[in-house]
């Protein structure tokens, strides 16, 4: 998908110098949970990649797409300079969702920013660096009692993972991409609850680790 630059917004004058400004990666994450922006801040911290999120404690879909726009012009954040923005939504397993991801993902397009859904939740990208099951979930909780077959002590909002998962990121990617060929193989929608299980946080990793030096 070819990315736009945000309509109404007018880059301004750069250094025309040989020093060039760093990019920015912007995030926004459901609600008051932390798991995913302090693994994301380790892991981009690690590959030298600057990386902000919103602020506030949107759940829903569309909301947070909209307040992901609202600060990424505040910023005065430019595609064009290599900046990105990303929405990181859980798909649960409420239907109803579907219809907020759905539009969601309209308005992120029209402002070339990118949904990325994990089904049902951000563990799976966890579950990822370990291998590709298609194992059915009844839960969020079911999903995390799986996360700690590998680590003991996991819970919401825990610090370390990141380092504690590193080593196997591209594993993880590849393992991600292998979960979604699977959702597909038996006619699954994306961002849709059924689309699971399934995430695509593994966008997010190439976009960090093209960062590297």
């Amino acid at each position: 998908m070819a990315v736009k630059s945000v309509p109404g917004y007018r880059s301004k004058p750069r250094n025309t110098g040989t020093r060039q400004r760093r990019s920015t990666i912007l995030v926004a994450a459901e609600g008051r949970n932390k798991t995913e922006t302090l693994y994301l801040r380790d892991f981009a911290r690690e590959y030298n990649q600057i990386i902000a999120f919103v602020p506030g404690n949107y759940t829903d879909p569309v909301n947070m797409v909209r307040a992901l726009i609202k600060e990424y012009k505040k910023k005065e954040l430019d595609v064009e300079d290599g900046d990105a923005g990303y929405c990181l939504i859980d798909s649960d397993f409420a239907d109803t969702k579907n219809i907020q991801i759905a539009l969601a993902d309209r308005i992120a397009e029209r402002y070339g920013m990118r949904i990325l859904v994990s089904g049902p939740c951000f563990e799976i990208w966890y579950l990822c660096h370990y291998g590709a099951s298609t194992r059915q979930y009844c839960s969020g909780g079911d999903v995390l009692s799986e996360v700690r077959k590998y680590h003991p002590d996991y819970k919401k909002n825990m610090t370390g993972m990141f380092a504690a998962t590193r080593k196997k990121i591209p594993e993880a990617i590849k393992n991600a991409e292998r979960l979604r060929v699977a959702c597909k193989e038996k006619g699954l929608t994306t961002h849709t609850s059924a689309f699971m299980p399934s995430t695509e946080i593994d966008e997010l990793a190439r976009r960090i680790l093209s960062n590297e030096i």
